[in-house]
């Protein structure tokens, strides 16, 4: 019953102070002021709240899952969280997710059990308590059963809501482009201006804007409050590299560059397709394929020809590169990792002492060593004179690591961790999701780039 009475209470608050719901940031979900106090929201009293919120979760609500009417209110499972709409209003939207107690933002199902809502995710059962959801363990959502479906809204629809005592409303829900009123003129009820993705790669600060390369929906940029996606000819994004020459892009479709942050030209230096990684020295753009290694000689920028590595150190799997000091380090599949010296490529593999091959991604120390994010073995610190020794890590399972000053960020498959210039580790607490694909600090912000969303902590 109390559980009722907070989501009530939300609607009726919303109606009464529309101003200060946070619909007006559509994009964000600031965790600072929870929906017990919608009226408390900083879009309520602009003057007083000039510091940005402590933490932001950006998520994408576009993908519907489900559909449900429950005491006044329309709810909508989303892959990015739980949308309320207070009386179906697009006006009276409140975002719940992971920061409101939700286990996952990706929501696969709802219903009304004994009068409570119920919100299924992948591996749990949520249910409202006061202003926040408390989720207990549940059996693993079923994979649904493919099946031929009808399109509204130019997307696939995946849920229809009926309410008869709304006017015989009725609310239509796509994969990919929000949920509906529908009628003879349909109303969009998703807000726009949302990030492009819940499944960030990388993010990269340029000429005074941050932009964010997204897995499957391209590429979006930060205006204001809202994201923009931008029109590209790439959908999956890999690593972005910013130059003075241009924003450098590493697509599944080849190596892209913009120098107006609007349009997007294939580089001719790469002819290969699936440019997975990028780093710039300052003087060289330095982009990997599984097959090669690319050195680039940017435009109006001092640096060497271009020159190509084809499978440095007999790799076939390349994943990875970083340049610091005039050293270059890869990260391979099959080969560890590799550093380049005179001579050729030195390898540090299994065979070489390495407790594994399967490197994911590296990235240069001052001294000229290096740590390897490896896939199930953790984080390994090579020094400069090839000694190695395991670094602390959030998980072993780990997918990235980067410098950041004398230190480094690390994601991995089960959390996210700063390392101090002493390499001890400063995890990230409470995720939107385990997968951590990026670590980032840019605009007064660290973001973390994970499989269920975007979140912004304060600089530290």
């Amino acid at each position: 019953m109390r559980a009722a009475l907070a989501l009530l209470a939300f609607a009726s608050l919303a109606a009464a102070h529309p101003a200060a719901h946070p619909a007006a940031h559509p994009a964000a979900h600031p965790a600072a002021h929870p929906a017990a106090h919608p009226a408390a929201h900083p879009a309520a009293h602009p003057a007083a709240h000039t510091a940005p919120p402590a933490r932001e979760l950006h998520t994408r609500t576009t993908d519907v899952e489900a559909l449900a009417w429950h005491d006044g209110t329309l709810y909508v499972a989303t892959r990015g969280g739980l949308e309320a709409y207070a009386a179906g209003d697009r006006s009276q939207r409140r975002l719940f997710t992971t920061e409101d107690g939700l286990a996952a933002n990706a929501v696969r199902a709802l219903s009304v059990e004994d009068g409570q809502l119920v919100a299924r995710t992948d591996r749990a059962r949520c249910v409202p308590d006061g202003a926040r959801f408390v989720c207990e363990p549940a059996a693993k959502w079923p994979t649904p059963v493919p099946a031929i479906s009808e399109f509204a809204h130019g997307a696939r629809v995946t849920a229809r809501l009926d309410v008869p005592g709304l006017g015989g409303a009725r609310f239509v829900g796509t994969a990919g482009a929000g949920v509906f009123l529908d009628g003879p003129s349909p109303t969009r009820l998703t807000p726009d201006g949302q990030i492009c993705s819940n499944h960030i790669m990388a993010v990269e600060a340029w000429r005074g804007r941050v932009y964010f390369a997204s897995f499957a929906e391209g590429l979006c940029v930060r205006d204001g409050a809202t994201f923009v996606t931008l029109a590209t000819p790439f959908g999956m994004v890999n690593d972005l590299a910013a130059t003075p020459a241009g924003l450098y892009v590493a697509a599944t479709e080849g190596l892209f560059v913009t120098t107006d942050g609007v349009s997007f030209a294939p580089v001719s230096a790469v002819s290969s397709r699936g440019v997975n990684d990028l780093a710039f020295d300052g003087k060289n753009l330095y982009a990997t394929t599984p097959g090669a290694l690319f050195r680039i000689k940017l435009p109006g920028v001092s640096g060497k020809r271009d020159r190509a590595y084809w499978r440095p150190g007999g790799t076939r799997a390349l994943q990875a590169v970083d340049v610091r000091g005039g050293k270059v380090w890869l990260a391979s599949e099959d080969r560890g990792a590799l550093r380049l010296e005179r001579g050729g490529w030195t390898i540090f593999d299994r065979a070489a002492g390495l407790p594994t091959s399967w490197a994911l991604d590296v990235t240069v120390l001052p001294d000229g060593g290096a740590l390897v994010a490896t896939l199930r073995d953790g984080v390994i610190r090579i020094a400069a004179d090839g000694t190695t020794a395991s670094v602390a890590a959030p998980d072993p399972w780990t997918l990235h690591v980067s410098a950041d000053g004398n230190g480094a960020f690390i994601g991995a498959q089960g959390g996210a961790a700063r390392l101090g210039d002493d390499l001890a580790p400063d995890a990230f607490a409470a995720l939107p999701d385990p997968n951590v694909h990026a670590v980032r600090r840019a605009a007064g912000r660290i973001w973390l780039a994970t499989e269920g969303g975007l979140l912004a902590l304060p600089a530290r």
